[in-house]
């Protein structure tokens, strides 16, 4: 006869395995996290990322989503982080729908997605990245929204053709060979693959039968731009006018607090790093050099300084990076900087470094930009 205490018995013995296989799960997904902590080394991290990370639905750290106690979504983007993740680094995050590191400075090859098969949102654009894009990424079935542009990726592009990927963006890469003619990689424009290695295929050669307009509709948009080119003229007119009206030209050391100099003033502290034979000034000259403002970016402030000599260099004031960072770390990111050769960027000049102020110097461009440079 059958023990009626066998039943219960059964049920408790599956409550308490699925039991224990959560909480392995969950610790196995904390450790995870804790690793990614190790690689950054970041301050703010190292003192926001203990104790429970997630309780059912509740998050109690930084940029971290969770769902019945699972890891479903990373958003880290803007700190100033720098590492190189492990290539296996998320593997055991099989709940894992987000993932971005946008606009830091992590470096190295991109993690392997092969283990990560809900994933749908993937963005490390702006950071150091390179290598190839992992192959198994086209058997992400959910993706929908694939971002790596401004890194130093190079080798080939996978050919994705999930149904559901509507967002995709390489350029400013190193890839090189042909587009994959996958029906999805086709529906993206020219932006998407623009400024990467020289034997690129140019996406127009596939795409140039493509979402071809009718005369009529090439016709009202045409006109419509006409009209919207003649508003953007007047406002650009009006705008320059005020510039010169207010522009003022100022010496270059009181752009940048004066206290971040001080503690420096002698010795070796107030010379230039130079990258190239390009020496013949010093910082003092270029502290009293005049100066105006170009603009104002994610990583800092630009000015062009014009020196004793009528040389005129373009100074960049970093910000935004990550904190404490040490001498070593920004030497290492300045060489990184250094080595990218590309005919449309300026080659680094010089470099200072104090503990407050980070400062990078390239050569002026005259009546230069970006969209002359490209075109």
């Amino acid at each position: 006869m059958e023990s009626p205490l066998l039943p219960k018995y059964l049920l408790i013995v599956i409550l308490f395995s699925h039991y224990s296989t959560t909480i392995a799960q969950n610790e196995q997904e904390r450790d995870t996290l804790y690793a990614l902590k190790h690689t950054f080394n970041d301050p703010f991290l190292n003192d926001n990322w203990n104790g429970l990370h997630c309780y059912e639905n509740t998050s109690f750290w930084y940029g971290i989503q969770c769902i019945n106690g699972r890891i479903t979504s990373i958003l880290l983007e803007n700190r100033g982080l720098s590492g190189n993740p492990s290539a296996v680094s998320l593997v055991v995050l099989s709940e894992l729908v987000t993932l971005s590191f946008k606009n830091n400075l992590v470096y190295g090859n991109i993690m392997d997605f092969c283990y990560n098969h809900k994933l749908k949102d993937i963005d490390l654009s702006e950071n150091m990245l390179e290598g190839p894009i992992p192959p198994c990424s086209i058997n992400l079935e959910l993706l929908r929204s694939l971002q790596l542009q401004q890194n130093h990726l190079s080798g080939m592009i996978p050919e994705f053709n999930q149904a559901g990927l509507t967002v995709f963006n390489v350029s400013y890469n190193n890839i090189s060979g042909p587009i994959p003619g996958t029906t999805t990689l086709r529906s993206f424009t020219a932006d998407s693959y623009s400024n990467n290695g020289p034997n690129m295929c140019d996406p127009l050669c596939h795409f140039s039968e493509i979402n071809t307009p009718t005369p009529t509709e090439s016709k009202k948009k045409s006109i419509a731009i006409a009209f919207m080119v003649l508003d953007i003229i007047g406002l650009v007119t009006v705008i320059l006018l005020l510039v010169l009206y207010c522009k003022r030209s100022s010496k270059f050391k009181n752009l940048i607090k004066r206290r971040h100099f001080e503690e420096t003033s002698d010795g070796d502290g107030m010379k230039l790093v130079f990258t190239a034979d390009d020496g013949g000034f010093e910082l003092n000259e270029l502290m009293g050099a005049a100066a105006e403002g170009l603009g104002k970016g994610v990583c800092g402030d630009s000015y062009k300084a014009t020196l004793n000599d009528g040389v005129a260099v373009v100074v960049k004031q970093l910000r935004g990076l990550k904190p404490l960072m040490s001498k070593e770390e920004f030497m290492k990111m300045v060489r990184m900087i250094a080595d990218q050769k590309h005919p449309n960027l300026l080659p680094l000049m010089a470099y200072w470094c104090s503990e407050d102020v980070k400062l990078l110097v390239y050569r002026y461009a005259k009546n230069g930009n970006l969209f002359n440079r490209l075109h």
